[in-house]
């Protein structure tokens, strides 16, 4: 699976003479298995959007969403070297190899996502005096790149902290360009949480 949740799969059986099972004729308990998918970075960040005039979500156009993660020492957002994001999918942050840097895993373009951050090792931000910071961008509400009728999309992101959905918010994003600074992370030996920001402007702040 692509993203974190929890995933229902259910069986329904229909042999050659067009019996269905379960179902009245046949009843029996449905075979279900239920997958539990828990994220095991130390921080996982998770962008999907919902576009209901969009009438297929899954093809080759569609509304464009991004997700940012921004570094404690970040002067802003779309810093080319301590915002994570489609420019920077892989910066180096913590100079200590891989193993402690942020990286973009899955950047959708064209539909309802999912797009997903995932960081191991945080460094201490208690240390840095800032916190980690996530951003959302409309970075396109047409159709395709060559413009069209902005359509409004129902944003979602959640934030694991240790594999535990720690928040998950929601926004109605309506045009290109806006942004939306969604929380700050706060990462101690002490003190582990998402603190709400909430707070969206008419352009992107770069």
């Amino acid at each position: 699976v692509d993203i974190a949740g929890t995933y229902v799969i259910e069986l329904q059986v229909t042999d050659d003479g067009g019996l269905t099972a379960p179902s009245e004729t046949c009843p029996q308990p449905a075979a279900r298995v239920v997958v539990d998918a828990e994220p095991d970075e130390d921080i996982h960040l998770q962008l999907v959007w919902d576009t209901p005039q969009d009438p297929d979500q899954t093809d080759f156009s569609g509304t464009d969403v991004d997700m940012h993660f921004t570094h404690p020492s970040a002067p802003d957002w779309f810093d080319r070297s301590l915002d994570c994001y489609f420019a920077n999918p892989t910066p180096d942050w913590a100079r200590g190899g891989p193993s402690d840097d942020p990286s973009l895993d899955i950047d959708d373009t064209n539909g309802a996502g999912p797009e997903n951050i995932n960081l191991d090792n945080p460094q201490d931000t208690g240390m840095l005096g800032g916190e980690y910071k996530v951003g959302i961008h409309y970075y396109r509400a047409e159709a395709d790149a060559f413009g069209g009728t902005p359509w409004a999309s129902d944003v979602t992101v959640r934030i694991y902290l240790g594999g535990v959905l720690a928040s998950e918010v929601q926004r109605n994003m309506r045009t290109t360009d806006r942004f939306w600074e969604v929380a700050a992370i706060t990462w101690t030996a002490a003190d582990r949480r998402v603190i709400p920001i909430n707070r969206e402007f008419d352009r992107s702040p770069f």
